[in-house]
């Protein structure tokens, strides 16, 4: 019995020397037990930006209207703490509700000018074997009537006739 308490009492000061030991190497560098949970957190911290970015990837793809609006917002709210400074003013306020408003007038604008443009092939199909600077003619050709249909109809979308309607009969390939 006396054999077994002093086998015991043995492990009992090996293990209060091992903490000891870790304790003294804690105290001259705190951080030593805590690189593995470092390390883990490190990990998680990442994966959790990682999703955060193809989270807010996919919200702008699918409000892209409103992702733009923020967008259009910062930038200026941004000119507008170089104008005015950081504090806020009533002049500030307006020019701030002023210029949004401008700029996304100017930006819808230019977006619908740009769906109103006629998107053309790029290969005419059958007109493939065509030299290249009648490709451009036509491809000029049909940009001027899809802008000319679009200013006298206002018209969201230009119904352009066929391009053999309007190529004569010896430039198609038969």
């Amino acid at each position: 019995m006396f054999s077994s308490a002093r086998s015991f009492s043995k492990q009992v000061l090996n293990h209060r020397t091992q903490i000891q030991q870790q304790t003294k190497s804690q105290l001259r560098n705190p951080r030593a037990k805590d690189n593995r949970a470092d390390d883990e957190h490190k990990l998680v911290t990442e994966k959790m930006r990682q999703e955060n970015r193809e989270r807010k990837k996919r919200w702008r793809e699918v409000n892209e209207e409103r992702n733009k609006d923020n967008d259009l917002r910062c930038r200026v709210n941004k000119r507008a703490n170089q104008l005015y400074g950081a504090k806020a003013s009533p002049a500030k306020e307006k020019w701030i509700g002023e210029e949004f408003e401008r700029r996304q007038q100017k930006r819808h604008e230019k977006e619908r000018r740009r769906q109103q443009q006629v998107d053309l092939p790029s290969d005419f199909g059958e007109y493939a074997a065509l030299p290249p600077h009648q490709v451009r003619a036509a491809n000029d050709f049909w940009r001027s009537v899809a802008a000319s249909n679009a200013l006298e109809s206002d018209a969201r979308c230009v119904q352009l006739p066929p391009l053999r309607s309007v190529l004569p009969d010896e430039l198609r390939q038969p």
